[in-house]
């Protein structure tokens, strides 16, 4: 029976949600079976996904994925992260404040008349090293094209760090308030939080098939061999599936047993 030990916050016995408890059962199944680690990059969640339960990911090394909520104020969140070094693409360096808005990492740039505006950074690339005490995630951003970019600052770098310092631990503070690694103006934000949606698909029909749409069992093992069960049916089912639709040898799964030919549809009545 997985244990749920949850390490966020002062009492992490308190106030617990779904994310936190969800991200508690994914951290103890990556120290239990570490060769699930080498296949699983992330967690996508909803917005409930708090900040302490992101910065327990990313000291797993895992990337969490997840929309930025509202302040408590109805706006939209932001971030100072401080000064960073920037290096233009004739080797010259450059350093500007930036500030994560909405889980997208910005700079301000004045326009013609002197108006500051947030200019969005586009990510390049994610970086993750191994450390001994814990992994580390940094990602690197380039100023994206926009009118408001001079030439001398077009395609300039800079790298930003995720996982909290010592000294903001024992402040208390995170930089995943309002930053993301994949934000929602990244192009594939869409394709890597729809496999959340695709998940919430798969529940709901569980819980159709479900009597009443309510769990028959007790105890988290039947509730747990419920899931594997069904998860195991719909796999059966979608390759029985393709083998149907292409005729693909399916031996790897099912050996020596022969597939049932997929009958065709009853001709209509004259």
């Amino acid at each position: 029976m997985l244990s749920t030990r949850l390490k966020s916050g002062k009492n992490p016995e308190v106030n617990r949600n779904d994310a936190t408890i969800a991200c508690g059962i994914l951290l103890d199944l990556v120290e239990r079976f570490p060769r699930m680690r080498a296949g699983l990059n992330g967690m996508v969640y909803d917005m409930m996904l708090s900040v302490p339960d992101i910065d327990r990911l990313l000291d797993a090394g895992l990337i969490p994925v997840s929309k930025v909520p509202l302040t408590s104020e109805g706006k939209i969140a932001a971030q100072n992260l401080g000064k960073h070094t920037f290096t233009t693409r004739d080797g010259t360096v450059r350093d500007f404040i930036v500030t994560a808005v909405d889980g997208t990492p910005c700079i301000t740039l004045p326009d013609g008349d002197g108006i500051e505006y947030y200019v969005p950074l586009k990510l390049v690339q994610v970086k993750q090293t191994s450390r001994k005490q814990r992994p580390q995630t940094s990602t690197w951003w380039a100023l994206a094209d926009n009118a408001l970019v001079p030439a001398r600052l077009q395609g300039v770098k800079t790298r930003i760090r995720h996982n909290r310092l010592k000294s903001e631990r024992e402040a208390d503070q995170s930089r995943s308030r309002a930053l993301r690694i994949f934000p929602e103006s990244d192009e594939r934000f869409d394709d890597i939080f729809g496999r959340r949606e695709d998940s919430e698909s798969a529940n709901s029909d569980l819980k159709n098939r479900l009597w009443n749409r309510r769990c028959r069992t007790m105890g988290h093992a039947s509730v747990e061999f419920n899931m594997i069960s069904y998860q195991i049916h719909v796999l059966i089912t979608a390759l029985v599936a393709y083998h149907n639709r292409t005729g693909s040898d399916m031996s790897e799964w099912f050996g020596k047993y022969q597939l049932p030919c997929k009958e065709p549809p009853l001709a209509l009545a004259a």
